[in-house]
């Protein structure tokens, strides 16, 4: 990783897409470790409205949505496979979308270097000046995803590896990505959209690689009057 870091600018927001394991969790933590980004995980408030639906039955889905919002929920308890399925349908709850979007967008306000993942973020947060979509391919999203359920899940996952690899491609489905999620911005092109393949690259080269993909994007001040070169210039 770089010895110097760059200085990210006093305003600039980031949103990071994609389909389940292709990434965006770790190229979030990244820009929270490195630059003290502020961070919002939209996926996350989803599956935790769903996780007190289950545990506070006859409460209004107005009432869940604002408690997630404000009630942490351990991830141990949101890694069951099965929310992220209910998270999905959760948001297409129209009072509960309205109520994660509306806070969404407040949270770039009121935080004007932010990191947003989630479900379509990137049309969520029109404005954002970098909008990342993490892709990587379906048998390696297969893998990482089930590893971290066998780790936090232990007995309650009974997948096996062939099962998984389906059930994923049918939650693929349900997001609207697809077997190929890159074609889901090459036939919707979205305004400061990146594609970014977040497979083959070994962990110690994955801080650069996000660094120079910030730098490219314009993300860091003037350095002596010029900006520093990109090492990696993301595709068009």
């Amino acid at each position: 990783m770089a010895s110097r870091l760059p200085e990210l600018k006093r305003e600039f927001i980031i949103t990071i897409d994609g389909p389940i394991g292709s990434g965006k969790s770790s190229v979030a933590q990244i820009c929270v470790d490195l630059f003290g980004m502020a961070h919002l995980d939209i996926t996350r408030l989803y599956k935790t409205v769903a996780y007190l639906w289950e545990h506070q039955p006859g409460v209004s889905w107005e009432d869940l949505a604002n408690q997630a919002i404000n009630h942490y929920v351990p991830d141990s308890e949101l890694i069951d496979w099965s929310f992220w399925g209910k998270a999905v349908g959760v948001s297409k709850i129209k009072i509960v979308n309205e109520i994660i979007t509306d806070h969404a967008r407040a949270f770039t306000f009121a935080n004007p270097q932010s990191v947003i993942e989630g479900i379509d973020v990137g049309s969520i947060i029109s404005w954002a000046d970098l909008k990342i979509l993490c892709v990587a391919p379906l048998m390696i999203r297969r893998d990482r995803v089930y590893a971290k359920m066998v780790t936090y899940s232990q007995l309650k996952f009974k997948f096996t590896p062939e099962e998984f690899l389906v059930s994923l491609c049918e939650r693929d489905h349900l997001e609207g990505y697809g077997l190929m999620p890159e074609t889901f911005w090459i036939n919707s092109p979205m305004r400061n959209g990146v594609v970014f393949p977040t497979h083959g690259i070994c962990n110690t080269h994955f801080p650069d690689r996000v660094i120079n993909l910030l730098n490219a994007s314009g993300a860091f001040k003037m350095v002596c009057g010029h900006r520093v070169t990109p090492l990696w210039c993301p595709p068009t």
